[in-house]
């Protein structure tokens, strides 16, 4: 079903038209978006106080039977940590039931932004426009970090290191393309505006991921736009700003190096183990020779480390009749696994492997119904077509992204996956 027409303007009388619980819910929800690259401390409080206002305000029992099958498997996979508590033989169990607050937040939030979504009908122009004046913030601040620090790259405050922030600012480009579609000229200009701030973060923070990433949510866009009205607008435009902000990122030498690392390096000869790749094979391997000790359910989140320690994996081999000192470089030992599916099978075990497979499959399937429903339909409206993009956008970011970085653990996965449930729930709207 396509999301309808919006039921209210955001900004006349949303106050009065609505009631405290839906205005408290809708409140917690666009500070979230703003906070979300500023303070991971406020997103978790934002986080518990979205789940208390859930459970308080709405009738749980109903909504978790009216949940839609892919918000319950995302929900599920965020949850497998609590039982790797009880089943994994890796580290100490105070230490893991402290990692593991981490998985949980992502379980607490879902709920209650799909129920927001679905009942309070929250626009695009809010959801993106937070999203994006919050990121502004932070990148002012890391900018103004970076220049009196030694560190290499400007990292945004919230997030963990350089390619977290890079693909952070994925999840950014998305919600900018939106805002760019929005019938209010304002925030269009706003929108294209920073289409080039993401995509030039992007290059200069010499992120391959990030860069990829960025391309495909561009080529997305231009297919998705083709159901606009205004595409023959759009086309010219962002090949326009993504050349413009290529240049102004190979103007950088940070940026230029980032162009010669991904376009010209002859990855031929070098392919297994180069540092482009982070040694992602060998991280994979390391990974493969250990995970079947806590095959199920994994060893627990953020023991991707400790799981693959030489240690460890010196065990595995030896208990197999093999030296580790002879098979030295096939190894690679890091405390996460630079690949979300690498990451999953070592903490959270064929389980999360198979959750999130079925995830995003599920969402990739409402996602092209969805698409196809506008098209068949002749929907042309932004307040129609938006909300398609940025579910696929979302979920490009976090597939794509996952194939070289871990998706589901820091602020990149929580704003994607926050934009991609929320995105395809407006699609339950019905017309009343």
């Amino acid at each position: 079903m396509n999301p309808g027409p919006e039921s209210r303007t955001w900004a006349k009388g949303f106050f009065r038209e609505n009631s405290i619980a839906e205005t408290t819910g809708t409140s917690l929800l666009l500070s979230l978006l703003f906070m979300a690259a500023i303070s991971e401390t406020m997103n978790n409080v934002l986080i518990v106080l979205l789940f208390v206002w859930w459970l308080a305000t709405r009738p749980v029992a109903r909504e978790l039977r009216e949940a839609p099958p892919h918000l319950l498997i995302i929900v599920l996979f965020c949850t497998t940590p609590l039982i790797s508590l009880a089943t994994s033989t890796v580290g100490e169990p105070f230490d893991r039931l402290v990692d593991v607050t981490g998985a949980i937040k992502f379980a607490l939030l879902l709920l209650p932004v799909w129920s927001i979504s679905l009942r309070h009908r929250v626009s695009v122009d809010p959801v993106t426009a937070c999203l994006i004046a919050g990121t502004l913030i932070a990148l002012i601040e890391a900018f103004t970090t970076w220049r009196i620090s030694s560190d290499p790259y400007p990292i945004l405050k919230a997030l963990v290191g350089v390619n977290g922030s890079a693909l952070y600012m994925s999840v950014v480009l998305v919600s900018a393309i939106a805002l760019s579609w929005s019938p209010k000229l304002p925030l269009s200009i706003l929108g294209y505006a920073v289409i080039v701030i993401s995509f030039w973060y992007s290059i200069i923070m010499n992120s391959v991921t990030a860069f990829i990433v960025s391309v495909c949510i561009l080529l997305l866009a231009s297919v998705i736009s083709m159901l606009t009205e205004r595409w023959k607008v759009f086309l010219p435009v962002i090949a326009g700003l993504a050349i413009l902000s290529g240049a102004a990122a190979s103007a950088t030498t940070s940026g230029a190096q980032s162009y010669w690392r991904i376009f010209t390096r002859d990855t031929t000869e070098r392919f297994y183990g180069d540092e482009i790749y982070s040694y992602r094979f060998e991280i994979f391997n390391t990974a493969a020779e250990v995970y079947d000790r806590n095959s199920w359910f994994g060893a627990g989140y953020r023991q991707f480390g400790k799981a693959t320690s030489v240690e460890i994996v010196t065990e595995e081999l030896e208990r197999e009749g093999r030296s580790y000192e002879d098979e030295r470089s096939r190894f690679y030992h890091v405390n996460h696994g630079h690949n979300v599916w690498t990451q999953v099978l070592v903490e959270r075990g064929l389980v999360g492997v198979a959750l999130l497979l079925a995830f995003f499959l599920a969402t990739a399937f409402r996602i092209s119904r969805n698409v196809l429903d506008l098209y068949r339909k002749g929907e042309r409206g932004p307040e129609s077509v938006r909300p398609a993009f940025i579910s696929a956008g979302a979920w490009t970011m976090l597939f794509i992204g996952g194939i070289g970085n871990s998706t589901f653990h820091t602020e990149h996965g929580m704003a994607a996956l926050l934009l991609l449930v929320w995105s395809l729930a407006r699609f339950e709207i019905t017309e009343e």
